[in-house]
């Protein structure tokens, strides 16, 4: 049996040193887990145009996104995530409000490792930690 692709870009929403981390409600898929917040692009949308209006949905605030950091693969048992991380930033006076999740933290490089993060952002973690966080 194939496996359906999903395609996703994630937000890495840095400001000082820290970046914004929301834990996914227990409710849903991967409940009690954090990540980066994010969704699914949809047919025929940039990626980078995926963060802001998912963000925008998620969190009711305005990014600008930056740089593509990395993608990322990960085989879930019934689905494959192909995830476009990019470094954002709050558009001035922007103050993200709980939507979709349960909580939000900022997360910075002394318990970066202290979270359950969902398996799909764990590998790149180390490398979120040594670019933006030191």
């Amino acid at each position: 049996m194939d496996k359906k692709l999903v395609r996703v870009s994630a937000a890495l929403i840095v400001k000082n040193k820290s970046f914004l981390a929301a834990l996914r409600p227990v409710n849903k898929k991967l409940g009690g887990f954090w990540e980066l917040p994010g969704g699914k692009v949809e047919p025929n949308e940039d990626p980078k145009d995926t963060c802001i209006r998912e963000i925008r949905e998620e969190l009711n605030c305005n990014i600008k996104v930056n740089d593509k950091i990395t993608v990322c693969t990960f085989d879930y048992p019934d689905f494959i995530l192909q995830m476009d991380v990019f470094e954002c930033e709050l558009i001035k006076d922007n103050y993200p409000s709980l939507i979709e999740h349960s909580a939000l933290q900022w997360v910075n490089a002394q318990n970066i490792f202290d979270f359950k993060w969902v398996p799909a952002d764990r590998d790149f973690l180390p490398l979120i930690k040594e670019k933006y966080l030191l």
